[in-house]
């Protein structure tokens, strides 16, 4: 079962700016921008460990795997 974790935080006027126009414009609430944000960030983190562990054919086949699926995606 999942167990959740209350974590408070202060933000910027600048950062709280920024969740204001995410509320606004998207529908997200600060738990949703930030839940995001923080699956995002540790995509790329990911991607970038990725690419640089994996070697030159490697990463042409996720390059060839990734415009596949982009074209299909249009």
């Amino acid at each position: 079962m999942t167990e959740w974790h209350t974590i408070p935080a202060k933000f910027s006027s600048e950062e709280k700016r920024i969740l204001d126009k995410l509320r606004d414009k998207y529908g997200l609430n600060y738990n949703q921008s930030l839940k995001g944000g923080v699956e995002l960030l540790s995509r790329l983190i990911a991607i970038v460990e990725v690419y640089v562990t994996t070697n030159a054919k490697t990463m042409k086949k996720i390059r060839k795997i990734g415009n596949k699926y982009t074209k299909n995606l249009e």
